[in-house]
């Protein structure tokens, strides 16, 4: 079951503060711009992660007035949907996720993105709906797991984004095999017409998110270079 959301006037579903090495610090809007209007410092290194709503009508608003994001991580947006990627974008990195809905059922219309964009002192995710794979990552977060930087987080989510697409298709496998080896007795053509339709579903998922996961692979090196001046 998803976890229960704030709900903030510009979208923001959660915001943490990253600093020292320490366990992220639940923030504020107002408290990430103050924090990120800091000057940059060698004694205390620290990121801002905020996470947006983006059946928000104000929340790409605010975004656009208030951070500085690369123009790359906004046309994603416009574009909506599409497979799984990661563009270096000068001192960004935007990643477009495909994820999928809480109670997901092998629809393919349960398969939804979301975006996210790091720098060396931000990290920012938005989202339609919820999804398991970022709730997965904020659920670590506060749970104490410690991130050095944005691409730490982005590279935890990515990992996420896998275990769950994992996941799923073994489910599905599960799902087939299962009605395969139903008894005779019952009805044959529909238990065959049940095992076709979750395989063709598990298929369409993975087409859809894995696919896209792979290409995301050759962009490594572009993550590493950020990480190293963040």
């Amino acid at each position: 079951m998803p976890a229960a959301y704030g709900s903030d006037p510009n979208g923001l579903i959660c915001g943490f503060r990253f600093a020292d090495g320490q366990p992220g610090h639940p923030i504020s809007l107002a408290e990430a711009l103050a924090c990120l209007a800091e000057p940059p410092g060698t004694l205390h290194r620290s990121f801002v992660w905020l996470h947006f709503n983006l059946a928000d009508a104000s929340a790409q608003s605010w975004m656009r007035t208030h951070l500085a994001l690369a123009p790359e991580f906004f046309e994603a947006l416009r574009e909506g949907s599409c497979t799984t990627r990661i563009e270096d974008a000068a001192d960004h990195l935007v990643a477009v996720v495909n994820d999928v809905a809480f109670e997901f059922s092998f629809e393919p219309s349960e398969i939804a993105s979301l975006w996210m964009t790091v720098n060396e002192r931000l990290a920012v995710s938005a989202r339609m709906h919820p999804l398991r794979s970022v709730d997965r990552l904020r659920r670590s977060v506060k749970e104490g797991t410690r991130f050095t930087s944005p691409v730490t987080l982005l590279n935890h989510l990515l990992r996420d984004q896998g275990d769950v697409l994992v996941r799923i298709v073994r489910d599905a496998t599960l799902q087939v095999d299962g009605r395969r080896r139903q008894p005779a007795a019952r009805a044959v053509p529909d238990t065959a017409r049940g095992a076709g339709q979750a395989a063709a579903r598990a298929g369409a998922f993975a087409a859809a998110a894995g696919a896209g996961a792979r290409r995301a692979v050759p962009t490594a090196a572009p993550a590493t270079a950020l990480a190293r001046r963040a």
